[in-house]
């Protein structure tokens, strides 16, 4: 199925799994244990959830639940069956959408559309009585720097791109915990500029613009860890068409 309205030619550069909140589909399993799998799920805009029913021995379906938080429907309320069809349902907008079968009640799921929403961080705790003798960690998930502790740079690996609407998909690996800063540019200028904490491995990040539009851009994907250690930049280009 196509979906989205850009058009994008990824050509090499200097550089995929993808975590399941940020597959582009899913395929959701009713399953003989009264059970959804996965029970939730994360995609973007445009993208499309299939519930499957092919293996079950037991009559299952897929419908909206009444109290989900975004209005919707499945299609299939109200019709169910052993190895029913399979229901496939492309989200078009953002939105927690909660599912359930109405065979089994207990089995239900979510589908969040778009970005998940970021937790506040935590309230700094009261200070103790001792102030503590050196300085707490700069960074969420590795050690405060240390001069000549790490001279290794972070790498960041196996860049991809997918368009969506005025927005662009990236995904990297990463070889250790750092800062990643994810830039969209247009020659020289820098359109949108997107910063996250993660930690090694492969992650997905969405960097959204209006101002992404027909032309030729460069994604540039970039890493520092807590010792102040950079990575070259991963760069790959972008031609929107449409």
């Amino acid at each position: 199925m196509r979906k989205g309205v850009l058009a994008i030619v990824a050509l090499a550069g200097a550089v995929g799994v993808a975590t399941p909140a940020y597959a582009a589909d899913q395929t959701i399993s009713a399953t003989d244990a009264l059970a959804f799998t996965p029970a939730d799920v994360q995609i973007d805009v445009g993208d499309t959830v299939t519930w499957t029913f092919a293996n079950p021995n037991m009559p299952h379906n897929v419908a909206a639940k009444a109290t989900s938080p975004t209005a919707w429907t499945t299609g299939d309320e109200g019709s169910y069956s052993v190895n029913n069809p399979d229901v496939v349902h492309t989200f078009g907008a953002e939105g927690t959408y909660t599912f359930f079968c109405e065979v089994h009640p207990q089995m239900e799921g979510t589908v969040t559309v778009g970005d998940p929403p970021v937790d506040p961080p935590p309230d700094d705790p009261p200070p103790d009585d001792d102030p503590p003798s050196s300085p707490p960690p700069t960074h969420p998930t590795t050690p405060a720097p240390t001069p000549g502790a790490d001279t290794v740079k972070p790498k960041v690996r196996s860049v991809k791109l997918k368009a969506l609407r005025r927005a662009v998909r990236v995904r990297f690996r990463l070889s250790e915990p750092a800062t990643v800063t994810v830039r969209v540019k247009r020659g020289r200028k820098v359109l949108k500029a997107k910063r996250v904490q993660a930690a090694a491995g492969t992650h997905s990040v969405t960097v959204r613009s209006k101002k992404l539009k027909q032309g030729r851009y460069t994604v540039e994907v970039l890493a520092r860890d807590a010792f102040g250690n950079r990575s070259k930049p991963a760069t790959k280009r972008l031609s929107v068409r449409r």
